[in-house]
């Protein structure tokens, strides 16, 4: 799971803080929606292996920026 919090659009990029499952400490998370592609992200301490949760992330607010609005926060699970 991720929580993204404080999702904000500018043109084509889309910023937020993102929680990986576990952690408190928010990550600062931008995608440009056009090319898919991640501007900024490192991953906290401790959690480098979880590239399968910032593939989740950045699936969904691809997914989210194709609606009028985005929401202020959002919640990824899978299973």
């Amino acid at each position: 799971m991720v929580r993204l919090k404080n999702l904000k659009r500018n043109n084509d990029l889309v910023e937020c803080d993102l929680y990986i499952e576990d952690s408190n400490d928010p990550q600062h998370f931008v995608i440009n929606v056009e090319t898919k592609a991640i501007v900024e992200f490192s991953a906290p301490k401790d959690y480098e292996h979880c590239e399968n949760h910032v593939a989740h992330a950045k699936r969904k607010i691809i997914e989210l920026a194709s609606q009028s609005e985005l929401p202020s926060e959002y919640a990824v699970m899978w299973y």
